[in-house]
């Protein structure tokens, strides 16, 4: 199990995951990625209460 983690929105976490993941796929290491968290949401989308959580 590998954490990708960050002090800041934007800091590329996913990207860096995504890529990580692209390599390890092409050398034969099964992944899976998860997000569970999501930050930096903006207020002035509409967005369901759930997302606020």
């Amino acid at each position: 199990m590998l954490f990708i983690s960050a002090t800041n929105t934007n800091a590329g976490k996913t990207t860096c995951a995504r890529l990580l993941a692209k390599y390890c796929n092409a050398c034969g290491v099964r992944t899976i990625l998860l997000k569970p968290i999501e930050t930096g949401v903006n207020d002035a989308i509409n967005h369901s209460s759930d997302a606020h959580l």
